[in-house]
């Protein structure tokens, strides 16, 4: 007797060529090719919002603010100047900000540490927060960095580039 052989059994195995395309395909596709796809998106997106959240600055070296304060330097742009030279960015993109928390008003300051961008709208300074020189700031465009022990009742608030 002899065997019966199914047409199946010696037929070759046919490799599917839509498999991970076809979206009419009533089999399950197969997306595991995309896993490392995603990850690398995912360290990608990362690698970006890191990038983003380092460049955000709001604290100055206070030993180059105290100096610049000593030697009365110089700034054409004014408040905005020396707030562009400490941060190490141009001018015009020193006058992108937000205002954050409220720190105080009389020559009562808290909530804030030395080296931080401070002001009002429409002025910028750097606290120092020592005695005889609370803040570095320059008065008005073409004028020089000075040293003030406190604003008055101007309520200061801290900044954040």
């Amino acid at each position: 007797m002899t065997r019966k052989t199914r047409r199946t059994d010696i037929a070759p195995k046919l490799i599917n060529p839509w498999r991970k395309t076809n979206p009419f395909s009533l089999r399950p596709i197969d997306r595991s090719y995309l896993i490392p796809k995603m990850y690398k998106l995912q360290v990608s997106l990362f690698i970006v919002f890191l990038a983003i959240g380092l460049s955000y600055q709001s604290y100055v070296s206070v030993a180059t603010a105290k100096r610049y304060a000593q030697a009365r330097k110089f700034f054409a742009q004014g408040c905005s100047g020396l707030t562009a030279d400490l941060l190490g960015k141009k001018w015009k993109a020193a006058e992108k900000y937000t205002q954050s928390t409220y720190i105080g008003a009389n020559g009562s300051y808290s909530n804030v540490s030395p080296g931080a961008i401070v002001g009002f709208p429409g002025h910028v300074a750097v606290y120092i927060g020592e005695a005889g020189c609370k803040f570095v700031d320059v008065p008005g465009p073409n004028r020089n960095t000075r040293c003030l022990s406190s604003y008055g009742a101007q309520k200061v608030y801290k900044y954040n580039y």
